[in-house]
Order: C-alpha cells, then structure tokens, then sequence
C-alpha cells in the first residue's frame, strides 16, 4: 500500500487507486487529519455530534441548478450531501455540488478574479496551506461548524490528490476565497465555505 504524505504535513493517506476513482467531491481517507485539533478542542467523536448538523446534510431548499438560483451569491444545488464522519477505520466526507455554475456564471456574479491560476504547485499550495488557514478563520468565527470545516478542507485536499492538470483556480482576494473549475466542462468543482459568498444550508 502506498502511503502520500501531502505537502502540508498535515495528512496521511493511502493513495490507493480505488481512492483515487471517487468522485471529486468526496473523500475516503485512511487516517484522519493530524491537525484535528485546529476544528475541534473538544474529545468528543463525531457520532456525539451527529444529530445537530444532520439538518445540514441533505438541505431541501437548495436550486435545481445555477440558472434557477438568486444571483447574490453562489447557490449549492439540489441533491447536495455535507458531512464528514470519522470511524477508526478512516473518515469519509463530502461537499456541496455546483450543477450550471461555469465560470462566466461566477463572474457575473463575483466579478472578475484577482486571479487566474493554472499552475498546478501553486494550486496545491492554494488548496492545502492556504484553505486550511481560510477555514480554520471561518470555523473560528462560528461562520461555518466543525463538521462543515472538515468536510471542506477534507475535500479541498483530495482534489490535491487527484490530477490538478484538469483543474483551474479563480482567486478572490478581496473575498478572501477560492473557486475551483474543472477545465473539461468548465463548471464549478469546490469553493471556499464563505457564507457571504455561498450558500448551501
């Protein structure tokens, strides 16, 4: 078994082929992060929690699609899954989907990016290092809850994982986020949980 060691330090996980088949926007990992501690001071395990974020999970109030949502923000889309559970055998978790959001849909929305970055060493920085610090912020604040901030930055690394080669970043410095676009289809893939510039719950 092969094991990758991310270059945030901060994930050990088996880079298996059957976990690099799933979908982009979930993860199966074999070990659970090393820098828990940063979304949870608490002992408790996740089971503990389960019941308060379970309204979260599967929102019924979510568009069919982008072209049906309000325009004021980014929209999570019907069918859309946030978790994250953790067991002794590893820790499974996933994020909101995006259906109809293409990057000139973002823009109409968002405005221009700051950026456009394609460089896929940049963009592994920008998904590690750079996005842990941006949701631990937000966690911090109680703009987001434990269970979402894993989720999120549990999937924001396994695109690390995968072929970044297909991937393309819009960087919002101003809003403090990052947009990920996968270049085949041109449609959103993940987004920095901001509350002011996405919605999922």
């Amino acid at each position: 078994m092969l094991l990758c060691l991310l270059a945030a330090g901060v994930f050990l996980v088996d880079c298996s082929s059957k976990e690099q088949a799933k979908s982009p926007d979930q993860t199966d990992i074999s070990n659970t992060p090393d820098d828990e501690q940063n979304f949870d001071s608490s002992s408790q395990d996740e089971g503990a929690n389960r019941d308060k974020f379970n309204e979260n999970r599967h929102p019924t109030d979510l568009p069919k699609d982008a072209d049906s949502a309000n325009t004021d923000k980014i929209y999570a889309t019907d069918g859309s899954e946030i978790y994250y559970e953790s067991s002794s055998s590893g820790f499974a978790a996933s994020t909101p989907d995006f259906k109809g959001y293409t990057a000139n849909k973002v823009k109409q929305i968002l405005g221009s990016p700051s950026s456009i970055i394609k460089d896929t060493k940049t963009m592994k920085s920008m998904l590690t290092e750079d996005e842990q610090e941006r949701i631990i912020s937000l966690f911090k604040t109680e703009l987001i809850s434990r269970e979402e901030a894993k989720a999120f930055y549990s999937v924001a690394n396994d695109f690390v994982l995968g072929n970044l080669d297909r991937y393309y970043i819009y960087e919002y410095k101003d809003k403090n986020i990052v947009l990920l676009f996968n270049t085949e289809s041109d449609t959103l893939a993940y987004i920095t949980p901001n509350p002011d510039y996405v919605y999922w719950r």
